[in-house]
């Protein structure tokens, strides 16, 4: 007899909704943009881009308001950590947020 296929949970229709369950998932350190890189909060360092893996990439638009773009990253650092990085895009992109999107390796 045949098992039946799991029930595909929907994608998550918002930046909060996705970025619980990339959390649930082990994304669980908050990654800041900074020069060069990204710095898990609470520590000091720095990683640069080169050095991290993207694992998930999520986009948001806004419906009604383009300042709402935002890009969420779960991202693997080079010691076996992972966290969830959050940018904005288009015309809400600081020019770091802006800078950190062109170094960030593709997935």
């Amino acid at each position: 007899m045949a098992t039946a296929s799991p029930i595909p949970t929907p994608a998550p229709d918002s930046l909060v909704q996705s970025l619980d369950r990339l959390v649930s998932e082990g994304y669980s350190h908050n990654l800041v943009p900074d020069d060069g890189g990204v710095r898990v909060s609470g520590d000091d360092s720095v990683v640069p881009t080169k050095q991290l893996t993207v694992e998930v990439v999520r986009r948001f638009e806004g419906l009604t308001n383009p300042g709402d773009q935002a890009i969420l990253y779960g991202i693997r650092l080079p010691d076996g950590r992972k966290g969830a990085l959050a940018l904005g895009y288009g015309p809400s992109a600081s020019p770091q947020d802006a800078a950190l999107l062109q170094a960030l390796p593709e997935r």
